[in-house]
């Protein structure tokens, strides 16, 4: 098939798999995208993606990958800022209910 690439991921599983792949069909310049995992005992992923010919398959993958890093480390960030917030404000009340003799 034309403008149709196979990318091969070692050391995955449908975790990445349908995060890439639903990620990558929402792109516009792509007709299809999918993925496999081969055999069990391999743990090797297998994502195919087929574009409009306007964008090659590995400038979308590479885009979409690029996208997910970056929303992934944004999530990390907002995470660690509530998580620190949360933390100072359990101290600050377990302060408080040292000093009013509980």
């Amino acid at each position: 098939m034309s403008n149709t690439s196979d990318f091969v991921l070692n050391k995955e599983d449908h975790t990445l798999g349908n995060l890439l792949s639903e990620h990558i069909k929402a792109h516009p310049n792509v007709y299809m995208a999918g993925y496999k995992l081969g055999h069990p005992n391999v743990p090797q992923l297998f994502i195919r993606v087929q574009t409009d010919g306007t964008k090659t398959p590995r400038e979308v993958f590479a885009a979409v990958c690029e996208k997910l890093i970056n929303q992934l480390e944004s999530l990390h960030q907002e995470f660690t800022r509530e998580w620190e917030l949360r933390r100072i404000t359990n101290t600050g009340e377990q302060g408080n209910m040292q000093g009013a003799g509980f």
